[in-house]
């Protein structure tokens, strides 16, 4: 046991200093920041959202603002073939590429000056084998933010019935414990339950048990628009660090 006196140098530090505990600051997303108070590091977020939502272009989006502050990032893209995943964030990162073979190979080039690596995975992976790897990513790398999506297709076929509910909770509580002891950002993309279109989604609504939630320090969701097909809703439903939830409003370009 401890008391408050063991801890009362690192107590005093957090009530004097509450900006230097903050996150680092998105470039691109206000209400990320004011909300989340920017992206900070030993934690696990996960990122939910109907099919065709915008779930990895919202996350490729927020990991290319941080890499282009200089974090090393990781991308596990299990659903999508690397260079196709690429091809949307070299996009993104140059706002447009040209046909011309000259003016892609300099989009390339300039994605290429970004500390971001890739999982060579695709599809159905063996959890030990993917943690592996992640373990020597951090410690060969210097990793800061991690991004898996997505869990779904990570784990496929390697379990059935209820098995697939506890595979999917110890791939979990490991991604969990991997953010705590290496001191990085992990998001993990997951799928929701199928629900009609009509509703909104919530944190229950993420596919699994609700151990997955609840080992998550923040729940993203991304709502689709009822009304106006390129717009979405950001919500974030829970927020461990400080409590604060709510929404902004995004626009698809």
């Amino acid at each position: 046991m401890i008391s408050v006196s063991d801890i009362k140098e690192r107590l005093l530090f957090r009530l004097r200093n509450e900006n230097q505990l903050m996150g680092i600051q998105s470039q691109y997303f206000n209400f990320f920041n004011k909300s989340l108070s920017g992206l900070r590091m030993g934690e696990f977020s996960l990122v939910t959202g109907a099919t065709g939502s915008g779930k990895t272009t919202f996350l490729s989006q927020l990991s290319l603002d941080f890499l282009s502050q200089g974090m090393p990032t990781l991308w596990g893209s299990f659903e999508i073939k690397n260079e196709i995943f690429a091809e949307t964030m070299v996009r993104q990162y140059n706002q447009g590429v040209s046909h011309s073979e000259a003016q892609a190979l300099e989009a390339i080039e300039s994605l290429e000056q970004l500390p971001l690596h890739l999982l060579d995975f695709y599809g159905s992976t063996e959890p030990e084998q993917i943690f592996e790897t992640l373990e020597y990513s951090i410690m060969a790398h210097d990793i800061s933010v991690m991004c898996l999506d997505n869990l779904q297709f990570m784990l496929a076929d390697q379990a059935y019935g209820y098995s697939k509910f506890d595979l999917q909770d110890k791939v979990v509580s490991k991604l969990r414990q991997l953010a705590t002891r290496h001191n990085v950002h992990i998001f993990m993309v997951v799928h929701p339950k199928k629900v009609d279109d009509d509703f909104s989604l919530n944190s229950s609504s993420i596919f699994g048990s609700s151990k997955i939630t609840q080992e998550a320090d923040n729940v993203i969701i991304l709502q689709k628009h009822k009304e106006v097909p390129h717009l979405r809703w950001l919500e974030l439903s829970k927020n461990r660090y400080n409590g604060i939830t709510g929404q902004a409003c995004l626009a698809f370009n």
